[in-house]
């Protein structure tokens, strides 16, 4: 019985672990990609819990994940660019209002810079 216990309290800890992770993450961010392909260094990324869309400055078309991953830290989720380019993009917490990571496509990489929109 104790150990029963013992393995709800544990899952019920781990639970909440990652639901506050997974907050961190949440919102609209702005964001900038110095080193990326012209044309998609810059715009919003929507995250929500189940899928992140991409919009690029001067582009309306949304880019939506197919894949998406919590992991502790680290979120993780890939996308296609005009239906050939596959992006593999990984982002940790900085603070409360800046996430930093990468974006990884076959023939480069860049430096992705997110900064959290605030609400209006």
């Amino acid at each position: 019985m104790k150990r029963l216990f013992l393995l709800t309290l544990v899952v019920a800890f781990c639970s909440t672990m990652n639901a506050q992770s997974l907050d961190k993450f949440i919102g609209n961010w702005k964001f900038n990609a110095t080193t990326g392909e012209y044309g998609y260094e810059s715009g919003m990324v929507d995250i929500e819990k189940d899928k992140i869309i991409m919009t690029f400055t001067g582009d309306d078309y949304k880019y939506p994940s197919d894949w998406v991953k919590y992991e502790s830290d680290t979120l993780k989720y890939n996308f296609y660019v005009e239906s050939t380019v596959y992006v593999k993009c990984y982002l940790v917490v900085k603070d409360a209002a800046n996430l930093e990571g990468y974006a990884v496509w076959d023939e480069g990489e860049s430096k992705l810079i997110l900064t959290k929109e605030k609400l209006q």
